[in-house]
């Protein structure tokens, strides 16, 4: 039997690998020279750093999505994810690169919990007549 996945959680997970990818693609294109990630463990920190917000906010966000909604918590979560990535494209240094990701990660770490909580308010665990 096929376990259901709405729409929503497919594409959380398909922006979801984009956003832990994008640092992977740093190195391919010349952003990696322009940072220089290659000194030191730059890039290590740089790609560690969306972690520990991601981890740490979840459970927060989770309660401020009941207090203000999830239409406008997901709209200024994916709103903001616009600008943080538009950001990261004109990032000058390193620095500027990891607090963006942290930022990034404070905002992935609600968007799941939020889309669930959505769904949840939306489709109703009644049975459906037949």
């Amino acid at each position: 039997m096929a376990k259901f996945c709405p729409s929503g959680c497919r594409e959380h997970r398909r922006v979801s690998v984009t956003t832990r990818n994008s640092s992977i693609v740093l190195t391919l294109f010349s952003m990696s020279k322009d940072l220089e990630l290659g000194v030191g463990m730059r890039y290590s920190i740089m790609t560690l750093a969306f972690f520990p917000p991601y981890i740490v906010f979840e459970l927060p966000s989770t309660v401020l999505i009941r207090w203000i909604g999830p239409r406008i918590h997901l709209s200024t979560i994916c709103l903001t994810w616009g600008v943080i990535l538009i950001g990261m494209g004109f990032s000058k240094n390193w620095q500027t690169m990891t607090g963006l990701r942290v930022v990034l990660g404070i905002l992935e770490a609600g968007f799941f919990p939020g889309c669930m909580y959505f769904l949840r308010r939306v489709y109703r665990p009644t049975p459906m007549p037949c």
